[in-house]
């Protein structure tokens, strides 16, 4: 039987594997990776309040400052010397707070939109709210270099019960940028499809039981007995 791997991200909302151990992907709730979506999404609800604040504050600023009255040439100097002040150093918070506001709620339209297509038209493929994510042998330093860059993780070499509940797909499918949702969905059913463009960015789904039959603390460690 083909052994597969999985990459887990050891930050505390997950419990590590054992070898020899029989893992269930949850049926009845979301996977660790949708969690974590969620739980991004209720970290902005609580800062909010604190964000719109200084948007308040940012644009009655705006207001008592007409900067179309700067003449073009000086706008710059103008806006810099704003900028240097210590007491406007807020809008750069407020614009680091908004893009990662914009990136998870990215994240969630994307993934509600490819399970609504997975369900009307793939039903039988591997959910990726509750499927986990494995890769073959050659994909395995890729992926360690891509999941969670500054985290702690091991790799875990799995065997899986069930080998036709696999959906072989290219991840740069759902890579963030600003698309509409028609071309969302469009991407959604590519994905689904299976239909792959690149050599290097090949994302496995996985639904049922799999056994663990060997880890890895580090990439160096794995690499040492599969080269």
């Amino acid at each position: 039987m083909k052994s597969y791997y999985h990459i887990k991200l050891l930050n505390g909302y997950s419990n590590k594997w054992s070898i020899g151990e029989s893992i269930r992907t949850p049926s009845n709730e979301s996977n660790h990776f949708q969690k974590s979506i969620l739980r991004g999404l209720d970290r902005i609800t609580s800062d909010r309040r604190n964000n719109q604040r200084f948007l308040d504050y940012a644009s009655d600023f705006i207001d008592e400052n007409d900067f179309n009255k700067f003449d073009s040439s000086e706008l710059d100097t103008e806006m810099t010397e704003l900028m240097l002040e210590e007491k406007y150093s807020g809008f750069q918070h407020l614009a680091s707070e908004l893009l990662k506001c914009n990136f998870q709620y990215l994240k969630w339209i994307r993934e509600e939109i490819f399970e609504n297509i997975r369900l009307k038209y793939y039903e039988k493929i591997p959910s990726r709210k509750k499927g986990i994510w494995i890769c073959e042998n050659e994909y395995v330093k890729f992926w360690w270099d891509e999941i969670g860059k500054n985290s702690r993780k091991e790799i875990y070499e799995i065997k899986l019960a069930d080998s036709t509940k696999l959906h072989k797909a290219d991840e740069l499918y759902v890579k963030l940028t600003s698309l509409s949702p028609s071309e969302l969905e469009n991407n959604a059913h590519q994905y689904w499809k299976g239909i792959i463009n690149s050599d290097s960015n090949i994302e496995i789904l996985y639904e049922g039981e799999l056994i663990v039959i060997n880890k890895f603390e580090s990439i160096d460690e794995w690499q040492k007995t599969n080269t």
